[in-house]
């Protein structure tokens, strides 16, 4: 029976779509895998599957392995490496992380999005801390927009001696470039200089941004102790 050379690409296709319909994640599934015995070559179809799969509780190790076929069929391609870089870093793995990074960059020395991806691994490494500060320096100049990436150097800065002002700074930028970014609002409140006023509207805005109980919590706490 001829195969038919476009059969992958439709149900890849169909399947990307599908990904994003809420309450169609299992087709999508299913059309990733027609797409992949469609051809078993096409690596997007691997890395889309193991997007999917990443979503779902108790399937990172399936994940991990649909990454890992991609980059095993397109080793010179970056988002393979960079998206199993992410997986195993989720894992715990994250020396094995750091050289999924290493390798995007080696490939795309360019990449903004790999130096963040290896600035936040080389965060969790002891004694890396001012690697990780460089790495996400490099994705700034790359990418001087990346709200992130302001919002991640500052995190790394509050944990120098004597940086939390730097901090606050990249805090500040971040949210300049996005004000809706919870994070940066709940990191900010963190470090605010102008003391339990100020820092309790830094978590009023991010509550607003993402509620959740505990941080709904946190702000009834600090509003009381204001009476």
């Amino acid at each position: 029976m001829a195969r038919n050379p476009d059969a992958w690409l439709a149900h890849g296709n169909l399947g990307n779509i599908l990904f994003y319909v809420p309450g169609q994640r299992a087709e999508a599934i299913a059309y990733f895998q027609a797409a992949m015995r469609a051809d078993p070559d096409y690596w997007e179809a691997h890395l889309s599957m193991g997007n999917a799969l990443l979503e779902m509780p108790g399937r990172l190790d399936g994940a991990i392995a649909e990454y890992q076929t991609a980059v095993d069929l397109a080793p010179e391609s970056v988002r393979p490496h960079t998206n199993l870089g992410n997986a195993l870093l989720e894992a715990g793995r994250t020396e094995e992380a750091v050289r999924q990074y290493e390798t995007a960059l080696r490939i795309q020395p360019d990449s903004a999005a790999a130096h963040n991806d290896l600035a936040n691994a080389l965060t969790r490494i002891p004694g890396r801390l001012p690697d990780a500060i460089a790495e996400y320096e490099t994705a700034l100049r790359i990418r001087p927009d990346s709200a992130m990436a302001h919002n991640n150097l500052g995190y790394a800065l509050s944990r120098m001696p004597g940086r939390l002002p730097d901090a606050t700074a990249e805090y500040r930028r971040a949210l300049q470039l996005d004000p809706n970014y919870w994070n940066a609002h709940y990191n900010l409140a963190g470090g605010m200089p102008g003391g339990l006023a100020e820092a309790l509207a830094q978590y009023e805005a991010a509550l607003l941004l993402k509620p959740s109980p505990q941080l709904r919590e946190m702000v009834e706490r600090l509003r009381a102790s204001q009476k």
